[in-house]
């Protein structure tokens, strides 16, 4: 766990971000800005190795890039337009994709590792279940659908947003 520590921070910083993000559109909420603020300042900070070049890849927004929590709570003194918010979760989003897929290449080296190690197969998906960086979770998996049966048995398409 220690090796995939920041990324997993980060990436936890960035879900909850996002959601409050979600909840501050729909409903205007100060405090859901607010929570998503910090949560930002939590994201960017989680992983210092995340490069800018990786995160503009991935949709950062560069204005968004590179602040630190100084300079997002003096930037974001009250709830910014609905046209900011919608930019700093797409930044948000791209920060979670790179810090998911930086934690999904660390998790398959030490998959190999454990593998050479004599741990079979079955031993090393448990050791290594980590949901959160699987593609598809909030933010990661951003337009993509995918099928998900329902404890009634109905069967539903989900699109991420």
């Amino acid at each position: 766990i220690g090796t995939i520590d920041p990324f997993r921070k980060t990436v936890t910083a960035a879900d909850t971000a996002i959601t409050n993000i979600n909840d501050s559109l729909k409903t205007s909420n100060f405090a859901s800005f607010r929570a998503a603020q910090t949560q930002f300042a939590r994201a960017i900070s989680g992983a210092g190795d995340l490069s800018q070049k990786e995160l503009k890849a991935a949709g950062a927004d560069p204005s968004l890039l590179g602040g630190t929590a100084d300079y997002l709570s003096t930037f974001f003194t009250s709830t910014p337009t609905a046209d900011t918010q919608k930019k700093l979760l797409s930044t948000l989003k791209a920060i979670r994709t790179v810090a998911a897929k930086k934690a999904r290449e660390e998790i398959a080296n030490q998959k190999k590792i454990a593998t050479r190690a004599g741990y079979t197969e079955d031993d090393t998906a448990l050791i290594f279940n980590f949901p959160e960086f699987e593609q598809g979770k909030a933010g990661g998996g951003a337009g993509k659908s995918r099928t998900v049966t329902l404890k009634s048995g109905k069967t539903v398409t989900v699109v991420e947003d």
